[in-house]
């Protein structure tokens, strides 16, 4: 006998959902047309990112990116029905702009702790990251020293499972030969 499991939409169900002037927009699941534009496209993102955003790089992943159908804006793409509320709603362009940013981040396979922090980060990648200034504040409030939960863990003494013999146990290096008569330790 198969083994059935339960209902998939369920546990996506409403989708994506953004608060935007004090009202929720559902975002749908993506269509697999879709779902594959935005998959394909961060892909090409990311491959031009780590090759420096040269313009060969740009180039090469032009050719390689797929076309959105000219009837519909990237907004009406990444949002769906949630772009038309929005105009209905008179959301500033701008907003509307960053949610189907998110929309595409989260249509791309993203998890939901990646998106939050696009969200509440404005989309600004420099403002997930803790800048110096909140590193020296971590810092000045444990004293300079590891945290209690960072040290719960002792480090392994060795990696390859074998012991250092203690330093009585080694043998002495030689420092060279000695200059000058020896004292017989009787002052003469």
């Amino acid at each position: 006998m198969a083994m059935r499991l339960g209902e998939l939409v369920e546990r996506y169900d409403p989708g994506l959902e953004l608060m935007v002037e004090g009202t929720a927009y559902k975002v749908p699941l993506a269509s697999a047309e879709l779902g594959l534009w935005c998959r394909t496209n961060a892909i090409l993102a990311r491959q031009v990112y780590e090759a420096g955003g040269g313009d060969q790089a740009r180039d090469e992943a032009a050719e390689q990116a797929l076309v959105l159908p000219d009837e519909l804006s990237f907004e009406q793409w990444m949002l769906g029905d949630a772009y038309d509320k929005m105009v209905a709603n008179q959301v500033a362009s701008r907003l509307i702009d960053f949610c189907a940013r998110t929309a595409f981040l989260w249509h791309s396979g993203a998890d939901e702790t990646q998106v939050a922090e696009f969200w509440n980060a404005g989309g600004d990648p420099e403002a997930r990251r803790p800048n110096r200034a909140d590193k020296r504040a971590a810092k000045k409030a444990t004293g300079g020293r590891r945290t209690a939960a960072a040290t719960a863990i002792p480090k392994p003494a060795s990696s390859s499972g074998t012991k250092s013999p203690t330093a009585s146990a080694r043998p002495r290096k030689a420092t060279g030969a000695r200059r000058g008569p020896r004292s017989s330790g009787t002052g003469g």
